[in-house]
């Protein structure tokens, strides 16, 4: 079983927004292809990377990013966009 990376889990987390690769390579400044390698080869993402990660999304919640635990977004963010959109 191969181990779960932050590359992995933001594939996950794109995966249930339904953002595609190459919106979030747009949104983040990641070239093409450097999140698929990163989880084809296991590789860790670098600090600067998973700070433009989420500064872009900041409902992503941070501990769920790096370590895996917890819930995948946080509660407070996404309560306050459904709030904002309502109005």
């Amino acid at each position: 079983m191969q181990r779960s990376t932050a590359a992995s889990r933001i594939v996950e987390y794109l995966t249930l927004l339904g953002i595609s690769h190459r919106e979030f390579n747009r949104r983040t400044g990641f070239s093409n292809g450097l999140l698929g390698h990163a989880v084809k080869d296991g590789r860790a993402l670098g600090s600067d990377k998973l700070e433009r990660v989420l500064r872009e999304f900041p409902d992503l919640d941070p501990e769920w990013l790096l370590m895996g635990e917890g819930p995948m977004q946080r509660f407070e963010v996404s309560a306050q966009k459904q709030s904002r959109s309502a109005a």
